[in-house]
């Protein structure tokens, strides 16, 4: 079984392409991601796929419980209070920017705007987005186990080079950097390794 945890602002449409069977949160809340998840991993091994504020929910269900894989997308060690609060500045002027961040390529960020965006504008309230952001700011990834990082080399909001120094410090992290790409990695990139 793979459990597919999504972002700040995204959900389970951002993993429909994938071919195998899946499971993904129904709550948009992080602290409600987290129970669903942590209720399904603590009755069955699982592989777990998460997705920048997925990625930080993965991390912490694989320390507590046996998985069978840990990918992570998108991710940093920590978002600091000022990136947090540019966020939430952002996200209240327009949630529109925060998205156009997530695309490192015109062509990509025009797709997305075509096929989900006004999805996850009606879906995605105001409210969920802050209460996740104050979520977020509570959070320092671990790893414990072996992990797959897999990151946009052109990522806009958790930046490659602090990426490639937890990777270079852990002994758990494996880095797979996608050139070009940004915090949204494209369809093809998106999978469990």
């Amino acid at each position: 079984m793979i459990i597919c945890i999504p972002g700040l602002g995204f959900d389970h449409t951002m993993f429909s392409h994938l071919k195998y069977p899946i499971i993904t949160p129904k709550t948009h809340l992080a602290n409600g991601m987290e129970n669903e998840v942590e209720n399904y991993v603590k009755n069955a091994p699982c592989h777990l796929l998460g997705f920048s504020l997925g990625g930080f929910i993965a991390a912490k269900i694989a320390a507590k419980y046996p998985v069978l894989s840990l990918n992570l997308i998108g991710i940093r060690r920590a978002y600091p209070e000022h990136v947090l609060h540019h966020f939430k500045k952002t996200i209240e002027k327009s949630r529109i920017a925060f998205y156009r961040l997530c695309f490192a390529k015109d062509k990509s960020w025009h797709s997305f705007k075509k096929t989900h965006l006004s999805y996850y504008l009606s879906h995605y309230k105001l409210q969920t987005w802050l209460h996740n952001i104050d979520w977020l700011s509570k959070e320092t990834l671990r790893l414990h186990m072996p992990t797959t990082l897999v990151h946009g080399t052109c990522d806009q909001i958790a930046p490659i080079e602090e990426v490639r120094l937890m990777a270079e410090k852990s002994k758990h992290a494996n880095l797979i950097e996608i050139q070009g790409e940004g915090h949204l990695l494209s369809k093809e990139q998106i999978k469990v390794r």
